[in-house]
């Protein structure tokens, strides 16, 4: 459709097949790099879930928030968000992806993880107005610093509410 219209408009985008999408698209996508259209199109295959190798590269994009007029002793404003892998009921009856959610983790700046003394895989007992819950710690630098970003409907997450001051106690 989308060749078709930019054709339309006098720009053709030359992906006039499912397999030519799909080229491009592991062309321009590190997720995508090592599968190929052969390996989708097998029968004999259960399934291929992306990225075959290493740390999922979809994780979060987190969006910068406001924290004036935050009075959270932490000093962090709480993110959270939809991600593509979560708790929904599809993804929680199929074992080939279930575990692709990452359940219930924050991320966090290195430069807040450090002034709080948190590490990769801690423990931290998050708080605000409506919720309260523990999660693991995931140092990301892609996480804007001041943000603490939790993401949403995980199995085993506490519901931590809409309140964006959010108290966080390291335990380790």
């Amino acid at each position: 459709v989308f060749d078709d219209l930019a054709a339309l408009m006098g720009n053709p985008l030359g992906l006039s097949s499912a397999e030519l999408v799909f080229k491009e698209l592991a062309s321009v996508s590190p997720s995508y790099e090592d599968l190929s259209w052969t390996m989708l199109e097998t029968e004999a295959r259960d399934g291929v879930v992306i990225p075959r190798h290493g740390v999922q590269a979809l994780n979060h994009i987190p969006v910068a928030v406001s924290r004036e007029g935050t009075s959270s002793p932490s000093g962090l404003a709480l993110h959270q968000a939809r991600v593509m892998y979560d708790n929904g009921v599809r993804l929680r009856h199929c074992p080939s992806l279930a575990p692709l959610a990452p359940g219930a983790v924050v991320y966090l700046h290195p430069a807040d993880a450090s002034r709080l003394g948190a590490a990769d895989g801690d423990r931290v007992h998050l708080s605000t107005r409506d919720g309260r819950g523990e999660f693991s710690v995931v140092v990301d630098e892609g996480t804007p610093q001041g943000v603490v970003y939790a993401p949403l409907n995980q199995t085993d997450a506490p519901v931590l509410g809409r309140a964006a001051e959010v108290n966080i106690e390291v335990l380790g």
